[in-house]
């Protein structure tokens, strides 16, 4: 998402976010790369507030278009769940029980 999608209403907070992750994904795209315990701070961060939204019913997609391969989704799902000491049995266990609600 670039600044020109953001509307002026957003708090000083939000928009050094906005800046943060433009900066972040600059120096991605120019082959350069972060130290990996911010980059366990930034997905740790990510992940309890997706889910925070979620728990109160607020669902919209994770990522933003086209920006996310199924293959990088299946890359970091199966590091998370080997973190978690998960098998992917488990996951389709919950994921069921899930959509039955």
């Amino acid at each position: 998402m670039s600044s020109a999608n953001v509307p002026s209403s957003i708090s000083a907070a939000e928009q050094q976010l906005l800046q943060l992750t433009e900066a972040l994904k600059e120096t991605y795209d120019s082959g350069g790369t972060i130290p990996d315990q911010l980059l366990q701070q930034l997905l740790t961060v990510s992940v309890k507030l997706y889910v925070g939204k979620l728990e109160q019913e607020q669902r919209f997609p994770p990522f933003t278009e086209n920006e996310v391969t199924a293959t990088d989704v299946v890359m970091t799902v199966c590091e998370m769940l080997d973190y978690a000491g998960l098998e992917l049995f488990e996951l389709g266990m919950w994921r069921s029980s899930r959509k039955s609600r």
